[in-house]
């Protein structure tokens, strides 16, 4: 499934850090000096999502990237805070492990998920 289109379906709109207006200079950062620091977040206004992804990315990650963040919608996954009382990231292992998990379920191609016959576990020799 194509995230984006997923997304545009959703009525989520997904926007690339690059075109964000003022943030030159983070896109500049997160695209060349430390592209893997930051993939995709989402803001919320109000009940309204919106995702932000790094498009310095592949277009697999990037497509990987979006997929988790819709995950978290579709898993109606609360709004926290960025930062905690200690300004360290805030992270919740299960909220992540979720939309992880749905997140790379939904990029499974219909021809994979309709196979008679599933794909190795590792290369054959």
């Amino acid at each position: 499934m194509d995230p984006f289109v997923l997304a545009d379906y959703l009525e989520i709109p997904v926007v690339a850090l690059s075109s964000l207006k003022g943030c030159e200079e983070a896109a500049r950062h997160f695209s060349m000096a430390e592209p893997d620091c930051f993939s995709a977040v989402t803001v919320f206004h109000g009940t309204r999502r919106t995702i932000v992804h790094n498009d310095a990315h592949s277009m697999g990650r990037r497509s990987s990237n979006v997929s988790h963040e819709l995950a978290h919608g579709l898993l109606q996954h609360a709004p926290t805070p960025a930062l905690d009382d200690t300004g360290c990231r805030f992270w919740n292992q299960g909220v992540e492990d979720e939309a992880s998990y749905l997140g790379a379920v939904l990029l499974v191609t219909h021809e994979s998920a309709r196979s008679e016959d599933p794909p190795p576990l590792r290369p054959s020799r």
